[in-house]
């Protein structure tokens, strides 16, 4: 389902869907991350739906509470993160040890032509994940973009590796409210 009107950068709080068919496939970005190959084919088949709260203080910090859950029962990710551009250290089964610096950008700054083109709204969270012992850093950006017609969630990612590999990828969700 189309995100409605209501729902945009200033309020995002809702329960986002991969969309598989309007999504780019993840395979070779995850293979760049260290993912397994049995991990990367579970994942390709499964879905993943992210719940979001998000909240701004009086200060105009962005904070959003997600909830990843993978279809098939497997337990879901919870995280909370303060969009303000100080880096925070993440560990999870997945990724493992990361550095984390996410962030709120106007498209129109950001270097990258790939993650900056087509969104609808003059904001978009910035996030760089970096994970040293890996050898690999993903910059990506989340916001809202017309997909088919249709304005859906969706985040862009470029992760590059230090022996210089390179893969792109966005991956495009369907709306629905969060259940009370």
């Amino acid at each position: 389902m189309a995100a409605p009107d209501s729902i945009g950068m200033q309020n995002i709080t809702g329960s986002y869907t991969m969309n598989k068919d309007l999504s780019d496939d993840n395979e070779s970005i995850l293979s760049l991350q260290g993912v397994g190959f049995l991990m990367r084919k579970a994942m390709k088949i499964g879905t993943l739906t992210l719940n979001v709260t998000h909240t701004i203080d009086e200060d105009g910090n962005h904070t959003l509470a997600t909830t990843a859950v993978p279809s098939g029962g497997f337990k879901g990710h919870t995280s909370a993160r303060k969009l303000d551009g100080k880096q925070m250290q993440q560990k999870d089964f997945l990724f493992g040890e990361c550095d984390v610096v996410p962030g709120v950008s106007k498209p129109s700054e950001l270097e990258d032509e790939w993650l900056k083109e087509g969104w609808v709204e003059d904001l978009v969270f910035e996030e760089t994940v970096e994970n040293k012992k890996g050898g690999w850093k993903n910059h990506n950006c989340s916001g809202f973009r017309i997909v088919n017609g249709q304005k859906h969630y969706c985040n862009r990612s470029r992760v590059t590796t230090e022996k210089g590999k390179n893969e792109t990828a966005m991956n495009v969700y369907n709306f629905a409210p969060l259940a009370a």
